[in-house]
């Protein structure tokens, strides 16, 4: 796969064209479905990305492996008809620290092994990092920056071992982590924000691992910075990222370049902060939770037409979709209880509506996809009447009413995760090419 459409999108956003491209991390298959068709009516590359935490490492088992991870993505492109030299992989956060347990030298030695074979799978874009301490060092001050490069030499050397015999065109792009600086809280854990220093010394890092590594080409071929200018949301509402400090991070420069970007969690941000980003050199834009919660509600907006024409009408046995979502997740408090606090009607509403979308892991559940599948097969042989799809979903409704999407609930699901994919697809610069 060649990674030049990669740099090419870049080097455009680092010469001041809008654009970008967003990068989905998101499992679920119809939104994967939903991308793929969005770029093809774009003409745009799809970018797929997944925690290294969440692949199963070499010894594992029960986690995805990353060649199935791979390939059931291609056999979702093939499906679609979408070009493969369009298609890229990433995985972040390729750290030594995968292996806590273990001692540095033991640590450091399996993940290049698991770097070496995700570049032989063709995994195009890696965030490789080594920050965090391992076993064996000092627990009362932080790294020191003599290790760090060391290690983080160890493992880029890897990657470009597995990629000696590749085309320069298909060689491993790299995006790096800026260390932060200021503090900024959220329920459970805490994130850093950086700032513009982080961001250019994160760069000369970079830089100087390079020619540590005797790799002064790899330079070329570093794709962006990744960021995190906060959490963008909780709960219950949307944080908007301040202005003024994207601004100020898209000034970095290194050797009289900008510094070309990515932001962690744009998820629910507005059209004018999304397009305030790539404006500023944050050419990606990492996606995920808002993909599957606009798929919940459109689902949700299914079911309540369901029960809007068909409650009591003979012969027609009602999914019952939304019960059945919520009966799955309290069978499975360990995946929302840490996030759903309150009492019993705080939580209800929180597992149906909350903006950290637990219920996403239940979407592909056995017992919800059956209930799915008979909430699509009722509102297929009862169409919902227009008056109640304008109700209800009045987006698609104006789309149907236009001739320009069916009154089916597949494609109405579909075009809803769609109608969030677009947002991000205009930030970045692409436009609608092709309408199915």
């Amino acid at each position: 796969m060649r990674t030049s459409c990669l740099i090419d999108i870049m080097e455009a956003n680092g010469r001041g064209e809008r654009k970008g491209i967003y990068i989905v991390k998101s499992h679920n298959p119809t939104v994967r479905e939903a991308c793929f068709r969005q770029a093809l009516a774009d003409g745009s590359p799809v970018l797929i990305e997944i925690s290294a935490n969440i692949l199963g490492l070499p010894g594992q088992s029960g986690k995805t492996s990353p060649g199935d991870f791979i390939e059931k993505i291609k056999l979702t492109a093939v499906k679609m008809g979408f070009p493969k030299e369009r298609l890229f992989f990433g995985v972040n956060d390729l750290s030594p620290s995968l292996w806590q347990d273990e001692t540095d030298e033991r640590a450091l030695k399996k993940v290049c092994v698991f770097i070496s074979d995700l570049v032989s799978l063709g995994f195009n874009k890696l965030c490789i990092h080594a920050g965090n301490s391992l076993k064996g060092d000092p627990v009362d001050a932080p790294l020191a920056q003599e290790i760090i490069i060391a290690r983080e030499t160890a493992l880029y050397q890897a990657a470009e071992g597995a990629a000696a015999d590749l085309p320069d065109e298909e060689k491993p792009l790299y995006v790096i982590n800026a260390h932060p600086g200021q503090e900024a809280g959220s329920v459970g854990y805490q994130r850093r924000v950086v700032n513009r220093k982080d961001i250019e010394d994160a760069v000369d890092r970079f830089t100087q691992i390079a020619a540590a590594a005797g790799l002064p080409e790899m330079k070329k071929r570093l794709l962006a910075v990744r960021v995190f200018l906060g959490f963008g949301y909780d709960g219950e509402k949307v944080i908007p990222f301040d202005l003024s400090l994207i601004k100020e991070m898209g000034g970095c420069e290194h050797e009289g370049h900008p510094v070309v970007l990515e932001i962690q969690r744009t998820d629910f941000q507005s059209q004018t902060v999304l397009n305030q980003l790539v404006d500023n050199h944050f050419a990606f834009l990492s996606v995920s939770l808002e993909l599957t919660y606009t798929m919940r509600e459109a689902l949700f907006s299914l079911a309540m037409m369901e029960n809007e024409t068909m409650l009591g009408k003979p012969g027609v046995y009602l999914s019952n979709y939304i019960i059945e979502l919520d009966r799955a997740m309290q069978s499975a408090p360990h995946h929302w209880q840490e996030y759903y606090t309150g009492n019993g009607f705080e939580q209800l509403v929180a597992r149906k509506y909350n903006f950290y979308d637990r219920s996403r892991f239940f979407l592909e559940n056995k017992d919800v996809r059956k209930m799915r599948k008979r909430l699509y097969d009722n509102l297929t042989a009862n169409p919902v009447p227009l008056t109640v799809l304008r109700q209800f979903m009045p987006r698609q409704y104006e789309r149907v009413a236009a001739g320009e999407l069916a009154n089916e609930p597949k494609a109405l699901v579909m075009d809803a995760v769609r109608y969030a994919l677009r947002r991000y697809s205009r930030a970045c610069g692409w436009t609608e090419i092709n309408h199915d």
